[in-house]
């Protein structure tokens, strides 16, 4: 069996990164899998491999924490292009759903697994908390995409945090309270 290589190219829209994809390219080189990484302005955009479009994953924050800074950057200055950050990266996050048995969930790419189970750190922290910090900035379907997935999560937490931990089974209760009246804000 021949080895294969898992290989991550940061920059990859650059004329660097578009050079060593073709290198990978024109060379065969044995890979496992291959990622390409870009900066905010490029995440989301996907390039040609081996007859494949591959995605260009945002490099620094990731979606969700873009997200929270540009909350937190049009509360300190005030400037409209936060905003604009902010939906952009909520329609690529919500866009990113998937319909499961359990209802619409994200799909965790975490550590070269990927999962559909979505723990309090990476599907609530992670997804839903930086969409309810921008709630009035999502349209009304995607508020509605929100309240479908994380009425889908709190179902699945509820029962496994409130047996270990009752002081977060509390927190997760308010959580879901505040969803059901974030309209009435």
């Amino acid at each position: 069996m021949s080895k294969t290589y898992r290989v991550a190219i940061v920059g990859a829209t650059g004329a660097v990164g578009v050079e060593f994809l073709r290198c990978l390219e024109q060379r065969r080189f044995p890979l496992s899998e291959l990622r390409l990484f870009a900066s905010v302005r490029s995440a989301g955009k996907a390039l040609a491999f081996r007859g494949s479009a591959l995605p260009v994953r945002e490099l620094m924050w990731g979606m969700p924490g873009s997200m929270v800074a540009a909350v937190h950057m049009a509360a300190m200055t005030g400037q409209a292009r936060w905003r604009g950050l902010f939906e952009v990266q909520a329609a690529r996050l919500l866009a990113e759903l998937e319909d499961t048995p359990q209802g619409r969930l994200w799909t965790q790419d975490l550590y070269g697994q990927r999962d559909r189970f979505l723990g309090p750190v990476h599907g609530f922290a992670g997804n839903v908390i930086p969409l309810l910090l921008g709630w009035s900035w999502l349209t009304p379907a995607q508020q509605a995409a929100l309240r479908e997935v994380s009425d889908v999560l709190l179902d699945h937490l509820l029962p496994i945090v409130s047996s270990r931990d009752e002081a977060n089974a509390g927190r997760l209760q308010m959580a879901r309270a505040r969803l059901g009246q974030v309209d009435r804000c």
